[in-house]
């Protein structure tokens, strides 16, 4: 199992702050994810001031101990509905993802048939499990992204949870499924009005960055030019990406020319 520290506690985003509730006496699971960050915090500096090392494993153990602890007290089917996503959290900082996907589908379900709600609880769940910093939860996140692509009343949210896939399988060179996910952003988009496709400028720009990078990755860069120097006939909507692409194509243009020589006086 592959962790990356300390991905779980970092995932609410918010800034670690001073707390009064201990991981132990906390009354909720957001209140846990605070003060297990923030004891996480306090260990780290504190070795820092003794010059120890505090290391991912250190870290690991303090998230380990404290989430299960605070996990233990509370129950995904009687938690109130907002603070599932912490509870979520915690489970998986206490390396217990069935309670994690419990909790998300808990909330999508008290989604309804509301399309926004359903899919901002299935981006949610996504996003969670993507970035876990555990490699073998990545199929779960991409299990909910799939449910959430079924959800044709929201568009915007289905190119943002493709957009989410796309960092992480660019940033860990997964080509054959980033190049799934830039296509699938460019059909979803080209199902949408003229009007919501100007509004989605930047994910077909970023489409079509990643799918040119793929060529140019495998030494086509005159393949990453063509795909890229196409795209402004195709999406006429969209009037910003000639421009858009410029730097690319300049980039790519370099590829297999002889650098400028160098002189130096020795």
């Amino acid at each position: 199992m592959k962790r990356i520290l300390p991905a779980t506690m970092l995932m609410l985003g918010a800034p670690v702050v001073s707390v009064a509730q201990s991981p132990a006496t906390a009354s909720t699971p957001s209140a846990c994810v605070e003060a297990v960050r923030t004891e996480l915090r306090q260990h780290a500096m504190a070795a820092q001031s003794a010059g120890r090392p505090f290391d991912k494993d250190s870290a690991h153990a303090i998230i380990v101990q404290n989430t299960r602890a605070c996990l233990a007290r509370f129950a995904v089917a009687s938690i109130d509905a907002s603070e599932l996503p912490p509870l979520a959290t915690l489970a998986l900082g206490a390396e217990q993802p069935k309670v994690a996907q419990q909790a998300f589908d808990r909330m999508i379900a008290l989604a309804g048939a509301n399309d926004s709600a359903r899919a901002g609880a299935l981006l949610g769940a996504e996003r969670t499990f993507m970035f876990s910093g555990d490699t073998s939860l990545i199929p779960t996140g991409e299990a909910y992204l799939a449910r959430l692509d079924s959800i044709t009343g929201a568009p915007m949210q289905r190119i943002t949870g493709y957009m989410m896939a796309s960092s992480y399988y660019s940033n860990y060179d997964i080509d054959d499924k980033l190049g799934v996910s830039a296509r699938r952003i460019l059909e979803i988009v080209r199902a949408m009005p003229a009007a919501q496709q100007r509004e989605a400028a930047e994910p077909v720009i970023d489409a079509y960055q990643n799918l040119a990078a793929l060529q140019a990755n495998m030494l086509h860069p005159d393949s990453a030019i063509a795909i890229l120097r196409a795209a402004p006939a195709q999406w006429t909507a969209i009037d910003t990406l000639a421009k858009a692409f410029e730097e690319d194509v300049n980039r790519y243009s370099m590829i297999g020319k002889p650098a400028a020589p160098l002189h130096a006086d020795y």
